[in-house]
Protein backbone atom coordinates (compact mmCIF):
# COMPACT_ATOMS: atom_id res chain seq x y z
CA UNK A 1 0.00 0.00 0.00
CA UNK A 2 1.42 3.49 -0.73
CA UNK A 3 1.83 5.22 2.44
CA UNK A 4 1.46 8.80 0.52
CA UNK A 5 -1.88 7.84 -0.87
CA UNK A 6 -4.21 10.29 1.05
CA UNK A 7 -7.52 7.81 1.04
CA UNK A 8 -5.54 4.77 2.45
CA UNK A 9 -6.80 3.41 5.70
CA UNK A 10 -4.02 2.87 8.78
CA UNK A 11 -4.99 0.15 10.84
CA UNK A 12 -3.44 0.52 14.47
CA UNK A 13 -2.66 -1.96 16.91
CA UNK A 14 -3.44 -0.34 20.28
CA UNK A 15 -1.29 -2.59 21.99
CA UNK A 16 1.61 -1.49 20.44
CA UNK A 17 0.31 2.61 20.40
CA UNK A 18 2.54 4.45 22.39
CA UNK A 19 -0.31 6.88 23.06
CA UNK A 20 -1.77 4.08 25.37
CA UNK A 21 1.27 3.76 27.13
CA UNK A 22 1.36 7.30 27.38
CA UNK A 23 -1.90 7.26 29.44
CA UNK A 24 -1.14 4.67 31.68
CA UNK A 25 2.26 6.27 32.74
CA UNK A 26 0.13 9.52 33.36
CA UNK A 27 -2.60 7.84 35.19
CA UNK A 28 0.14 6.32 37.84
CA UNK A 29 1.94 9.54 38.07
CA UNK A 30 -1.83 11.05 39.51
CA UNK A 31 -1.96 7.64 41.48
CA UNK A 32 1.68 8.28 43.51
CA UNK A 33 0.97 12.42 43.38
CA UNK A 34 -1.66 12.02 45.11
CA UNK A 35 -0.64 9.05 47.48
CA UNK A 36 2.28 11.38 48.60
CA UNK A 37 -0.05 14.41 49.31
CA UNK A 38 -2.88 12.24 51.44
CA UNK A 39 1.27 11.37 53.15
CA UNK A 40 2.25 14.67 53.58
CA UNK A 41 -1.41 16.04 54.93
CA UNK A 42 -1.71 12.62 57.14
CA UNK A 43 1.73 13.55 58.75
CA UNK A 44 1.54 17.36 59.09
CA UNK A 45 -1.80 18.88 58.75
CA UNK A 46 -4.47 16.96 59.46
CA UNK A 47 -5.74 13.09 60.83
CA UNK A 48 -9.20 11.30 60.81
CA UNK A 49 -10.69 10.45 63.96
CA UNK A 50 -13.71 8.45 64.92
CA UNK A 51 -15.77 9.84 68.07
CA UNK A 52 -16.00 6.74 70.27
CA UNK A 53 -18.98 7.02 72.86
CA UNK A 54 -21.22 9.58 74.10
CA UNK A 55 -19.06 11.75 76.00
CA UNK A 56 -19.55 15.04 73.91
CA UNK A 57 -22.90 14.45 73.49
CA UNK A 58 -25.06 16.09 71.72
CA UNK A 59 -22.58 18.07 70.21
CA UNK A 60 -20.89 15.25 68.72
CA UNK A 61 -22.17 11.92 68.51
CA UNK A 62 -21.22 7.89 68.59
CA UNK A 63 -18.93 7.02 65.50
CA UNK A 64 -18.66 10.92 64.28
CA UNK A 65 -15.51 11.01 61.90
CA UNK A 66 -13.31 13.97 62.34
CA UNK A 67 -10.52 15.59 60.86
CA UNK A 68 -8.05 16.59 63.32
CA UNK A 69 -5.97 20.06 62.60
CA UNK A 70 -2.60 18.71 63.52
CA UNK A 71 -0.38 21.71 63.10
CA UNK A 72 -1.55 23.35 65.92
CA UNK A 73 0.15 20.14 67.91
CA UNK A 74 3.62 20.91 66.10
CA UNK A 75 4.12 24.06 65.62
CA UNK A 76 1.62 26.26 68.03
CA UNK A 77 1.88 27.29 71.10
CA UNK A 78 4.47 29.29 73.73
CA UNK A 79 7.42 27.59 71.80
CA UNK A 80 6.36 26.43 68.67
CA UNK A 81 7.00 28.20 65.56
CA UNK A 82 3.58 29.64 65.29
CA UNK A 83 3.60 31.12 68.97
CA UNK A 84 0.15 33.10 68.79
CA UNK A 85 -1.41 30.14 67.57
CA UNK A 86 -2.54 27.51 70.43
CA UNK A 87 -5.51 25.90 72.12
CA UNK A 88 -7.87 28.38 73.40
CA UNK A 89 -10.98 27.68 76.12
CA UNK A 90 -13.99 25.99 74.10
CA UNK A 91 -11.94 24.12 71.64
CA UNK A 92 -12.26 20.36 71.02
CA UNK A 93 -9.16 18.60 71.39
CA UNK A 94 -8.01 14.82 70.65
CA UNK A 95 -5.60 13.82 73.08
CA UNK A 96 -3.99 10.20 74.16
CA UNK A 97 -2.06 9.76 77.00
CA UNK A 98 -0.27 6.73 77.54
CA UNK A 99 -1.20 3.63 77.51
CA UNK A 100 -4.93 4.94 76.97
CA UNK A 101 -7.17 4.99 73.89
CA UNK A 102 -7.68 8.44 72.48
CA UNK A 103 -9.94 10.69 74.07
CA UNK A 104 -12.27 14.08 72.55
CA UNK A 105 -12.99 16.51 75.00
CA UNK A 106 -13.29 20.20 75.14
CA UNK A 107 -10.94 22.43 76.66
CA UNK A 108 -11.79 24.60 79.86
CA UNK A 109 -8.92 25.21 82.28
CA UNK A 110 -5.81 27.27 80.63
CA UNK A 111 -2.32 26.90 81.63
CA UNK A 112 -1.92 29.32 85.06
CA UNK A 113 -5.75 29.39 85.59
CA UNK A 114 -7.69 27.80 88.69
CA UNK A 115 -10.32 25.75 88.55
CA UNK A 116 -12.94 24.41 91.00
CA UNK A 117 -16.20 22.54 90.69
CA UNK A 118 -19.01 23.55 93.33
CA UNK A 119 -22.46 23.37 92.87
CA UNK A 120 -23.02 22.29 90.06
CA UNK A 121 -21.19 24.95 88.00
CA UNK A 122 -17.42 24.88 87.25
CA UNK A 123 -15.03 27.95 88.51
CA UNK A 124 -12.25 29.66 86.28
CA UNK A 125 -10.10 31.83 88.89
CA UNK A 126 -12.76 32.51 91.25
CA UNK A 127 -15.54 33.08 88.43
CA UNK A 128 -18.38 30.82 87.20
CA UNK A 129 -18.38 30.08 83.78
CA UNK A 130 -21.29 29.99 81.71
CA UNK A 131 -20.97 27.77 78.63
CA UNK A 132 -23.04 28.29 76.12
CA UNK A 133 -22.22 24.78 73.82
CA UNK A 134 -24.07 22.74 77.51
CA UNK A 135 -27.71 22.44 77.98
CA UNK A 136 -29.04 24.71 80.60
CA UNK A 137 -29.89 21.69 82.72
CA UNK A 138 -26.58 19.86 82.67
CA UNK A 139 -24.92 19.73 86.09
CA UNK A 140 -21.04 19.00 86.55
CA UNK A 141 -20.32 17.35 88.94
CA UNK A 142 -16.97 16.61 90.49
CA UNK A 143 -14.51 13.86 90.50
CA UNK A 144 -11.79 11.66 92.16
CA UNK A 145 -9.19 14.22 90.64
CA UNK A 146 -11.45 17.63 91.60
CA UNK A 147 -13.49 17.23 94.21
CA UNK A 148 -16.64 19.74 95.45
CA UNK A 149 -15.19 22.95 95.96
CA UNK A 150 -11.41 22.05 95.61
CA UNK A 151 -9.48 24.37 94.04
CA UNK A 152 -6.54 23.71 91.49
CA UNK A 153 -4.01 25.53 89.15
CA UNK A 154 -3.46 23.96 85.94
CA UNK A 155 0.04 23.70 85.07
CA UNK A 156 2.13 24.78 82.55
CA UNK A 157 1.55 23.37 79.06
CA UNK A 158 -1.45 21.50 80.41
CA UNK A 159 -4.94 21.73 80.42
CA UNK A 160 -8.53 21.00 82.00
CA UNK A 161 -10.86 18.96 79.40
CA UNK A 162 -14.01 18.30 80.11
CA UNK A 163 -17.11 16.24 78.03
CA UNK A 164 -19.64 18.37 76.93
CA UNK A 165 -21.99 15.43 78.58
CA UNK A 166 -21.12 16.03 82.07
CA UNK A 167 -22.67 13.15 83.78
CA UNK A 168 -21.40 10.74 81.15
CA UNK A 169 -17.71 11.34 80.78
CA UNK A 170 -14.51 10.81 82.01
CA UNK A 171 -12.23 13.51 81.95
CA UNK A 172 -10.14 15.90 84.05
CA UNK A 173 -11.86 15.28 86.98
CA UNK A 174 -11.28 11.82 87.21
CA UNK A 175 -7.92 10.63 88.90
CA UNK A 176 -6.76 8.58 85.87
CA UNK A 177 -6.64 11.45 83.82
CA UNK A 178 -6.44 14.55 85.22
CA UNK A 179 -4.50 17.43 83.77
CA UNK A 180 -3.88 17.28 80.20
CA UNK A 181 -0.31 17.81 79.36
CA UNK A 182 -0.18 19.45 76.04
CA UNK A 183 2.49 17.19 74.54
CA UNK A 184 -0.52 14.59 74.93
CA UNK A 185 -2.83 16.66 72.84
CA UNK A 186 -2.84 15.28 68.83
CA UNK A 187 -4.56 18.90 67.79
CA UNK A 188 -8.26 20.05 67.42
CA UNK A 189 -10.71 18.80 65.30
CA UNK A 190 -11.46 21.17 62.69
CA UNK A 191 -14.31 19.57 60.49
CA UNK A 192 -16.80 16.19 60.62
CA UNK A 193 -17.00 14.19 57.28
CA UNK A 194 -19.35 11.66 58.29
CA UNK A 195 -22.35 11.44 58.70
CA UNK A 196 -22.79 13.16 55.79
CA UNK A 197 -26.16 14.96 57.37
CA UNK A 198 -24.01 16.57 59.52
CA UNK A 199 -21.03 17.62 57.94
CA UNK A 200 -19.78 20.82 58.54
CA UNK A 201 -17.15 22.81 59.66
CA UNK A 202 -16.43 22.64 64.06
CA UNK A 203 -16.27 26.62 65.88
CA UNK A 204 -15.12 26.89 68.71
CA UNK A 205 -17.70 26.88 71.83
CA UNK A 206 -18.49 30.10 73.65
CA UNK A 207 -17.92 30.37 77.26
CA UNK A 208 -18.43 33.75 79.46
CA UNK A 209 -17.19 34.13 83.24
CA UNK A 210 -19.50 36.04 85.09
Amino acid sequence: MNDNNPFAVKNYNTKTNPRVGGLLIDALQIVVFALAISVVVYLFVAIPNQVDGLSMYPNLHNQDILFTNKIIAMWGGPTGILKNYDYQRGDIVVFQEPSNPDLVKRVVGLPGESVKVSQGHVYINGKRLVEEYLGDEVVTSPGTFLAENEEKVVPVNSYFCLGDNRPNSKDSRNADVGFIKREYIKGSPFIRVFPFDRFGLMQRGKSEEI
